[in-house]
């Protein structure tokens, strides 16, 4: 961090970095306060004390890092972006197209079971861009697979590496705070007023129903700063049609045997056909996200990086 603010003319103008770092959105003591204790009570649940020793970001080690799309400069960027839980664990590739051949079913066959996920292309162009997903793409196997429907939660994020390195979520506390549905307001409005009356608006109506995750288990709806996003009931047809404001921040990740999507309404931040040989990128409002390269790519290469010692949620789809 010191070599970098030493260095920061070399990036970009004091006051372009000033413009920046004041549009960042803050939290309220309120907000913060609810995060916390959302997390604190997720991780009691599951036997893991506040008080445990974490390794040290520095232990892991890019140094073997085998890749044709990402440079190991590049990896350590993406660890640095993705969630700290998860960043304390190398990568290991799941898949990669030299190996496994271009197909969405064998992209598949190797992704499922593992949660989160890194994925990461390089173009014809030399452009190198790709996604974090954080859940199971065996999740795509609840619905028919000529249709899509979005899962996926507020940590899935887009990103640049070449020419440029910048990352697009959606802000922590829009997500937390965006405004239901009407159908969801009416069927739990009794069980929100506490909340709304606070100022926040929830995202599902969890006093009035456990939610679960797709293998069945009770699923905390805060669980670990972000809240747990159910995947929509209503099927989306392959047109994907414009969908209302409040529902735009869950249009996260939708899987198909045709394609794989990433983010929705305003268009597809990333969107894979089932060859693999070539997608499309716009600009996508899910995550706030400019088209990651040419609007129209070939694939060069893509590859798919997985968490060491991470933990499959969902055993009962393999």
């Amino acid at each position: 961090m010191k070599k970098f603010v030493a260095n920061i003319a070399r990036h970009c103008t004091v006051e372009k970095l000033l413009e920046e770092a004041f549009m960042i959105p803050m939290a309220t003591r309120r907000e913060l306060n609810l995060l916390f204790n959302a997390n604190k009570d997720s991780l009691t649940q599951k036997g893991i004390s506040i008080h445990q020793q974490r390794q040290s970001v520095e232990m892991v080690d890019f140094s073997n890092l085998d890749s044709s799309v990402v440079t190991k400069t590049g990896m350590r960027v993406v660890w640095a972006w993705i969630p700290e839980r998860f960043a304390l664990f190398s990568p290991i590739r799941l898949f990669n197209t030299e190996e496994h051949g271009r197909s969405l079913y064998s992209l598949y066959s190797c992704v499922e079971g593992h949660e989160p996920v890194v994925l990461i292309i390089k173009t014809l162009d030399e452009e190198v861009f790709g996604a974090f997903l954080s859940t199971d793409v065996s999740e795509r196997r609840r619905n028919d697979a000529e249709e899509l429907r979005y899962f996926g939660t507020g940590e899935c994020f887009v990103f640049t590496l070449r020419p440029g390195m910048e990352r697009y979520q959606q802000p922590m506390v829009n997500i937390m705070t965006r405004q239901a549905s009407p159908q969801k307001v009416q069927a739990s409005s009794s069980s929100l007023t506490n909340l709304s009356n606070n100022g926040i608006q929830a995202t599902s109506p969890t006093a009035a129903a456990t939610l679960t995750c797709p293998a069945g288990t009770p699923q905390d709806p805060s669980y670990l700063t972000i809240p747990f996003t159910t995947p929509s009931e209503e099927h989306v047809s392959e047109a994907v049609p414009k969908r209302p404001k409040e529902q735009e921040a869950s249009m996260f990740i939708a899987c198909s045997d045709t394609r794989l999507v990433i983010g929705g309404d305003g268009g597809h931040a990333l969107c894979l056909h089932q060859d693999l040989k070539g997608g499309s990128s716009e600009f996508c409002e899910t995550f706030k996200s400019k088209p990651l390269c040419k609007r129209n790519f070939r694939i060069q290469a893509l590859e798919v990086w997985g968490i060491q010692n991470s933990v499959s949620l969902f055993p009962a789809f393999k």
